[in-house]
C-alpha cells in the first residue's frame, strides 16, 4: 500500500479546475495568497524608498594636541569628505591660534583663538577651499603659543551623498 503522502495523482482528476471550470479552493487559496505576498512587497518597497537616508550628512572627527608646540602636524587618512563648516577649538590651560589647511590652503574664515573658553568659527560652506576628501592632507598649525596643553579641536562638515 502506497503512503498518501508520497503517491501521485492519478492523471485523470482535475487539479487545477472543478468539472465547472472554477479554480479548486485549494488554488484559489493559494493565489490569494500570492496576491497579498505581491501586495506586501509592493507595500515594502514603497516604505523603503520614504526611509532612504538624509542626502546630506554631518560628519566630525576630533583631534586632540596634549603639549602643543608653535607648529605643524599633518593629519593623512582621515576618512572626511565633503565640506569643512566649523572648527571648534578649547584648552584645558593657556592659549594658542589654531589655523586649520586642506593640502597646504588656509580654511576660508578665520583661524580659532584657542581658550579654555570653547570658541567656534564658522567656515562659507560655499567656498571651494573647504572641500576635502579622504585624499587630501589636513593640518593643523598652532601658532601664538602661551603654554597651551590639551588642545581639543572639532572639525564639522556635511557631505552629500550619491
Amino acid at each position: 500500500m502506497a503512503n498518501a503522502r508520497n503517491s501521485v495523482p492519478d492523471a485523470s482528476q482535475r487539479l487545477l479546475m472543478q468539472e465547472s471550470g472554477r479554480a479548486t479552493d485549494v488554488w484559489y487559496s493559494f493565489f490569494q495568497r500570492v496576491g497579498r505576498f505581491i501586495a506586501d512587497l509592493q507595500s515594502t518597497q514603497s516604505s523603503l524608498s520614504d526611509n532612504k537616508a538624509a542626502k546630506e550628512q554631518s560628519f566630525a572627527e576630533v583631534i586632540l594636541i596634549e603639549a602643543a608646540q608653535d607648529k605643524d602636524y599633518d593629519f593623512v587618512g582621515l576618512q572626511l569628505n565633503g565640506t569643512i563648516t566649523s572648527v571648534i577649538t578649547k584648552t584645558s590651560s593657556g592659549t594658542c591660534t589654531v589655523t586649520v589647511k586642506i593640502n597646504g590652503v588656509e580654511l576660508s574664515g578665520s583661524a580659532n583663538s584657542a581658550s579654555t573658553t570653547k570658541e567656534t568659527q564658522q567656515h562659507d560652506a560655499d567656498s571651494g577651499q573647504n572641500q576635502i576628501t579622504d585624499e587630501d592632507e589636513l593640518t593643523v598649525t598652532i601658532s601664538s603659543n602661551s603654554s597651551a596643553l590639551d588642545v581639543s579641536i572639532a572639525i564639522r562638515g556635511t557631505k552629500t551623498l550619491d
